[in-house]
């Protein structure tokens, strides 16, 4: 994909919006509401939008590799707090995927530094696993998912709200379109 090729693709998708709702813009501009906080893999290939069928402004979203929930992450932070205490969003959502590139990129013993920085992180996140870790990647993401749930309900930011709002894991199949709940409070 090009430059033009992007820019064609945005028109369309403008003018299919206008198409089926004049006012789909204006409405947007109002303000959102969104129901769902998502943290998410910045993988192009997990759109969290796309891959949960849901329209602009159900979902405020932040992204980074490998879709941690870290403490140091003020970027992460901010976007929780803004979720949580001012959007007032029902869920969180930590959506990890299969093939993820930054899990399976604790299997190598380096990276250049910006990169290692980062994935360090996950490496010791993921050394908590019991037992000898799986050949298959599919178990290791699925465990980094339900790791960062728990590391959101122990956040300040998270723990500070003043009500109580679920956190979700889930797991997005690349290979079949498929998402898979992995850890779901009870009643959600």
């Amino acid at each position: 994909m090009n430059r033009k090729e992007l820019e064609t693709a945005q028109q369309k998708f403008k003018d299919r919006q206008l198409s089926e709702n004049k006012e789909y813009f204006e409405s947007l501009a109002k303000g959102q509401t969104p129901s769902f906080f998502v943290l998410a893999c910045c993988d192009s290939r997990t759109d969290p939008s796309t891959v949960t069928g849901q329209p602009l402004g159900e979902l405020f979203i932040h992204r980074n590799i490998a879709n941690q929930a870290s403490q140091e992450d003020e970027g992460f932070q901010a976007s929780l707090y803004y979720a949580l205490h001012v959007l007032k969003v029902d869920y969180v959502l930590v959506l990890g995927h299969t093939h993820c590139g930054g899990v399976q990129g604790t299997k190598t013993a380096s990276h250049p530094e910006p990169l290692e920085n980062w994935i360090s992180p996950i490496r010791d996140t993921l050394s908590l696993f019991e037992g000898k870790a799986p050949e298959d990647g599919e178990t290791l993401e699925r465990f980094n998912v339900v790791k960062q749930v728990e590391n959101i309900k122990h956040q300040n930011v998270f723990t500070s709200a003043e009500r109580e709002v679920p956190v979700l894991g889930a797991l997005f199949h690349i290979e079949n379109g498929t998402m898979e709940w992995v850890d779901i409070p009870p009643e959600s």
